[in-house]
């Protein structure tokens, strides 16, 4: 999945997601990337509020990435941003590109 839009943000216990399902797929199988390129800032706001690339536990296969460039990732108030795997495969990378300092 790919998103180009100039404020992207995840509110309200939104999660965007992507990867491989709790028992699902083969050993070679590889989830889908995630890319977040903004002109803007992105807002990931709310404790269930969430952007995960993840490989479910009992999946075999390896994470997507997930890739963000933007001008600022606002990640507060117990909110997620991670590439993960709980399964038997690896994990993808997790790449931030950001003008804030």
């Amino acid at each position: 999945m790919q998103s180009t839009p100039a404020t992207p943000d995840i509110l309200g216990d939104s999660t965007l997601l992507a990867g491989i399902g709790q028992g699902l797929a083969t050993a070679d199988s590889v989830a889908g990337d995630i890319a977040l390129n903004a002109t803007g800032e992105i807002k990931v706001v709310g404790e269930n509020s969430n952007i995960f690339n993840v490989v479910r536990s009992q999946a075999l296969g390896s994470g997507g990435n997930l890739t963000i460039n933007t001008q600022q990732l606002l990640v507060p108030d117990k909110a997620q941003v991670s590439a993960i795997t709980f399964g038997a495969g690896k994990g993808g990378n997790l790449t931030l590109t950001s003008a804030a300092a």
